[in-house]
């Protein structure tokens, strides 16, 4: 899973200008956090991921590039960098969670943890254990298929973290299913009114 559509549209509409701390979830080959890190000179990245192989390619691609000084990954799972960093807050987290519950799945045991929450990260455990880490002000960005989306909305809810702005995505102006949905979300302290928008991808 180096490179997907999800990922590119996910980061190029990952705002982090101003941001000082950002934390990647799940990040792969490093994909996410190099595009913005590309966009502010001034932010510092720490991207989680539990895959081995994906972190040895992260490390080589940080290396690689001209921002290595502020990018660090680290080879454990949200739950365990949690409960190991309560007192480290960042005013931006962003993830490409896998979506999948319930559906049949890969032989590849890399592609399973990519694309299933419920191996890997459900949507319990990403609001669980991201709400300690965000700063007041903070703000998370996420992206699931639409149903999945509204899912995870709910749990977001229970913990305090609020829609501020949905972007629904199709493959073309007509078409009736959405094809992901991004959501950013904040604490209820600093949330305002949900910003709700439609994108289509262009051939």
């Amino acid at each position: 899973m180096k490179v997907c559509t999800d990922s590119c549209i996910l980061g190029a509409m990952a705002c982090v200008e101003g941001k000082k701390q950002v934390l990647d979830i799940g990040t792969g080959t490093g994909l996410l956090t190099l595009m913005m890190a590309q966009r502010n000179p001034e932010a510092y990245f720490t991207a989680l991921e539990i895959d081995a192989l994906s972190v040895e390619q992260a490390q080589k691609n940080f290396a690689q590039s001209p921002w290595s000084d502020r990018l660090k990954v680290i080879g454990c799972s949200l739950q365990a960098f949690s409960s190991g960093f309560v007192d480290k807050k960042f005013d931006f987290i962003v993830s490409n969670p896998p979506f999948f519950s319930n559906h049949l799945k890969p032989h590849s045991k890399s592609t399973k943890i990519a694309l299933h929450n419920d191996d890997t990260l459900p949507f319990e455990d990403l609001c669980h254990y991201t709400e300690p880490l965000l700063a007041e002000n903070g703000e998370i960005l996420v992206m699931y298929p639409g149903y999945e989306a509204n899912l995870f909305l709910e749990k977001a809810r229970a913990y305090g973290l609020i829609c501020v702005e949905k972007i629904q995505i199709k493959h073309y102006p007509e078409a009736d299913k959405i094809f992901r949905t991004i959501v950013k979300l904040r604490k209820v302290s600093s949330a305002g009114i949900c910003l709700e928008l439609v994108f289509h991808i262009c051939n």
